[in-house]
This record gives C-alpha cells, sequence and structure tokens, in this order.
C-alpha cells in the first residue's frame, strides 16, 4: 500500500493543520483448492482514494494511518466488494442460479460483471415480455444482480415477483438464501447498536 500525504490547511485556518492523503493498493488474490490440486481463482485488484485526516503534524497523521484509520478502512472495505462480486459472477454460487436468458446479451453483462446495465437490460425486458414463464425467469436474473449489488432488499422483491409467477423450486431456495442473509444482517445491526 501506498500513501502521498499534503498539507490542505487553508490559509485562514485556525487550529489543526489538515492533512490529505492518497492511499493506494495492490493485492493478488488466489484461492487454491487442495482438493482438487487446482487454482479456483486468481485476480488481482488495485483501488486508489484521496482520504482526508486532520493533524497537527505529518507524523501523527502516518500514525493515524498504521492505526487503521479511514484510508485503511477505504481500501480494505473495496477489496472486499471486489473479491465478493467476482465470486458470484460463477452460474452457481451457494445455489444462486441464473435463469437462462432470451437473449445472450443480459448473461454477457452479467459475465462480465457489468450489473448496472444488465439490471437496465432486464428491467426493460420484464416490462415488455408477454410470456409469463420468461418473465418469471427475468425477474429471478433481477434478484441475482441486484444482491451482486448489495440491495437485498430490491432482490427479495425481484425473487418473489418471480416465485409467484413461476412457483419454482431453485427460486425459492434462493428467496431463502436472501431471507436469511437480511436477518443476519438485522442481527449483525442490532449488535452493533448495543
Amino acid at each position: 500500500m501506498v500513501f502521498t500525504i499534503r498539507n490542505a490547511t487553508s490559509t485562514n485556518n485556525v487550529g489543526a493543520i489538515i492533512f490529505q492523503g492518497f492511499a493506494k493498493a495492490k493485492a493478488g488474490i488466489r484461492i487454491y483448492l487442495p482438493k482438487n490440486q487446482s487454482l479456483f481463482y486468481e485476480n488481482s485488484f488495485t483501488f486508489s482514494k484521496t482520504y482526508g485526516e486532520t493533524a497537527v503534524n505529518k507524523q501523527l497523521l502516518l500514525g493515524k494511518l498504521l492505526l487503521g484509520t479511514n484510508a485503511l478502512k477505504y481500501v480494505s472495505y473495496e477489496l472486499g466488494v471486489f473479491v465478493g462480486q467476482r465470486f458470484v459472477t460463477y452460474k452457481n454460487w451457494e445455489y444462486r442460479i441464473l435463469m437462462k436468458s432470451k437473449t445472450d446479451a443480459t448473461e454477457r453483462q452479467i459475465l462480465a460483471q457489468d450489473y448496472t446495465n444488465a439490471i437496465a437490460t432486464l428491467q426493460e425486458a420484464f416490462k415488455t415480455e408477454q410470456n409469463a414463464s420468461t418473465k418469471a425467469d427475468i425477474a429471478h436474473n433481477l434478484g441475482y444482480c441486484y444482491e451482486i449489488e448489495g440491495d437485498l432488499e430490491l432482490s427479495k422483491k425481484w425473487l418473489i415477483e418471480s416465485f409467484i409467477s413461476s412457483g419454482d423450486r431453485k427460486t425459492q431456495s434462493y428467496l431463502d438464501i436472501i431471507n436469511n442473509r437480511i436477518n443476519e444482517a438485522k442481527i449483525i445491526e442490532n449488535q452493533n447498536t448495543k
């Protein structure tokens, strides 16, 4: 991880000196499966963020960085998002299944991790689709994309929409996973507020 620090104090500032920094991290990620003796996942990660801290001098600011201030939190969080999103791009991920799409465009967008455009494409397809079965598959895939984007409530909404139309057991299993994730998030939130 590389940090660059510059004095960002305005000339009319009274009190603490404000320093602004630029944090950049590079990491390589490798997951090896010893049972199969195969490399399951390999990728690299680069992230940079401009952050602000207040300190009376550069030495104190460096001390804050070493103790895990916002710069390190930003980089750690983004690394987690990066890795997490790449795991869910597989067709099967903890019983999450993408339904066969009517066109290959949506599937390509999902595999390219372009979830924002995949959601837009799926929503447009959902509005115009007449076939109930295909419409249920589109709703299921919207639930998948919204989970990856981190919106569990919208994921749940679309999975419910899909299940009501199709009654598909795969969608029901996926909905159970989302409900469990929502409940776990509430438990963690309650623990953090105590």
